[in-house]
């Protein structure tokens, strides 16, 4: 039996198939080759602190965030239902026609959003590991509080969303992330000022900083 203790992704090769089937007097065996892999999320329940307060809150102009429209936003559009979203926001009447579920897509009021910025310039090792379960267990804290989060990893762009489907998007991302001295910093789509930023390195012109430090000591360090 395999057992992972560490996030990433893992090839499957060939397994073996046994049995002993019908009386258990004979065992045959076959091995098969399976051309998939086993995507193993970082954990999610490291304890973080809550952000600086307006951290993330990003305005719209002529936005109201207790306007007509409540907590789910402005209707902007509809799209394909993907496994993990928010039944309550499936079109029914647009889904019967075309024979498949779709959602009602909001315009979420910024102000509720929280983007995520993962610093990816380090050394690959238990502090870049502490920090990627860090910025999963952000984005896990975010969902539970009914907040909609993106995800910015290195040159990788989660744009915002909500939800445990969402939620599983940003861990397979995570999943995959690695650490280089060389890669590019953070590009979200929003100012960096009003970005959680977690590292290994505490960097400026972010709005808040988690940072890990060469011990992989997790630390409550504020920018």
């Amino acid at each position: 039996m395999n057992s992972f203790v560490r996030r990433g992704i893992y090839p499957l090769g060939t397994v073996t198939l046994s049995t002993g089937f019908p009386f258990g007097l004979f065992r045959k065996e076959r091995d098969v080759e399976i051309r998939c892999e086993i995507v193993v999320w970082p954990r999610t329940d490291r304890p973080v602190r809550e952000p600086t307060p307006g951290v993330g809150r990003i305005p719209r102009v002529g936005v109201s965030s207790a306007g007509s429209s409540g907590a789910r936003g402005e209707y902007r559009s509809l799209r394909a239902y993907r496994i993990g979203d928010d039944s309550r926001d499936i079109h029914w009447k647009s889904s019967a026609r075309l024979r498949e579920p779709v959602l009602r897509q909001y315009e979420r009021d910024g102000a509720e959003t929280r983007w995520i910025c993962l610093d990816t310039r380090g050394e690959p090792g238990d502090a870049a590991e502490v920090a990627i379960e860090v910025a999963a267990s952000l984005a896990a804290a975010a969902v539970a509080q009914h907040r909609p989060f993106g995800l910015v990893a290195g040159s990788d762009v989660l744009e915002a969303g909500d939800g445990a489907g969402h939620l599983e998007r940003a861990l397979d991302l995570l999943a995959r992330v690695d650490f280089d001295p060389s890669d590019p910093p953070p590009s979200p789509s929003v100012s960096p000022d009003a970005c959680i930023l977690v590292g290994i390195v505490v960097r400026g012109g972010y709005g808040d900083c988690l940072a890990v430090g060469p011990d992989a000591v997790y630390t409550e360090a504020v920018t």
